[in-house]
């Protein structure tokens, strides 16, 4: 389900002074099994479904982007996680 050979998963910037903007990029395509959905865990006790990237018939054009702000100094690690729905 990923879209061609780019880095799958990042995230810009990577460190600042809260409250911190910071986007996260993922290459996956829409075109999979209904029941398969990608999640971002960021590590601070909030997540959100990961968006697809626009991807007309199934080639990426640009990354997925999700924006999450971080209220708190802290080190976080976000996790990208696939979700199979029974």
């Amino acid at each position: 389900m990923w879209c061609q050979n780019r880095e799958q998963f990042s995230a810009a910037p990577t460190r600042g002074i809260a409250p911190l903007t910071v986007t996260f990029n993922t290459w996956l395509s829409g075109f999979r099994v209904p029941n398969i959905s990608y999640t971002i865990d960021f590590g601070d006790g909030s997540s959100e479904r990961a968006a697809d990237c626009p991807a007309p018939a199934d080639a990426c054009t640009g990354p997925g982007q999700n924006t999450h702000t971080y209220q708190k100094d802290g080190l976080y690690t976000a996790t990208l996680s696939r979700v199979t729905d029974p």
